[in-house]
C-alpha cells in the first residue's frame, strides 16, 4: 500500500453514496462487515429508519431528506 496520497481518489471515495451509507450505519453502531454487506435496498431502508429515529423526515416520493428548519 502506498503512503502518496491521492487527492481525487480520497475524493471519489468520500463522495460515494453506498461508501456515505454504509459509513453512516457504522457511525450508529451497526457493524462494519454487516454494514457493507447489505444490497441497496436494505442499506436505504436501514438509513431511513436510524435517520428518522434521529428525527428526520423522509420522503419517499422524491427519495430525499426534508429539509430541516433552521
Amino acid at each position: 500500500m502506498s503512503d502518496v496520497v491521492e487527492p481525487d481518489r480520497a475524493r471519489a471515495i468520500a463522495d460515494d453514496g453506498p461508501v456515505r451509507e454504509c459509513l453512516f450505519l457504522v457511525n450508529k453502531g451497526v457493524p462494519f462487515d454487516v454494514a457493507f454487506s447489505l444490497d441497496a435496498t436494505m442499506r436505504l431502508a436501514w438509513c431511513v429508519v436510524l435517520g428518522e429515529l434521529d428525527g428526520g423526515s423522509f420522503d419517499w416520493t422524491r427519495l430525499e431528506w426534508d429539509k430541516r428548519d433552521a
